[in-house]
């Protein structure tokens, strides 16, 4: 990934008595690992702010879909669908545990090891998620 990053967009979605915040990093004329196709239907997912929200969430770790929607105050049947659309534009990953569907970020763009724990990176751009204490974690 590029370290200095072209331009810098920086999106705040406000709730009531709080705010999320996300940075977004473009790396316009980097070599990028993701074909064009790829990329865009990445963004289109993160084009949601619920979506947004359930990444967030997931930075703290794997969950079914009943914790995220406790955690994010969604109900379960939209975070049902969110969760979808996030796993079919391959930014979650699933795995099943007993009778529960587990969720978290998927690897490939979300290192858990990584100096920089709230950063989705996607080579082309990186997402920085700027948390001020809405969800119940």
């Amino acid at each position: 990934m590029c370290q200095s990053p072209a331009f810098i967009f920086i999106l705040a979605i406000s709730e009531i008595g709080a705010s999320f915040e996300i940075n977004l990093h473009l790396n316009l004329g980097m070599h990028n690992v993701m074909d064009s196709t790829k990329c865009a239907k990445v963004l289109r997912a993160l084009g949601d702010d619920t979506r947004l929200k359930i990444l967030d969430f997931l930075f703290s770790g794997e969950y079914s879909v009943s914790d995220i929607s406790e955690g994010v105050g969604v109900e379960y049947s939209q975070v049902s669908h969110h969760l979808s659309v996030l796993r079919n534009a391959g930014l979650v990953s699933d795995s099943k545990d007993g009778k529960f569907v587990m969720y978290k970020l998927h690897p490939v763009f979300y290192d858990e090891n990584s100096d920089r724990k709230n950063v989705l990176d996607f080579e082309c751009c990186s997402i920085e998620f700027n948390n001020k204490g809405i969800y119940k974690r």
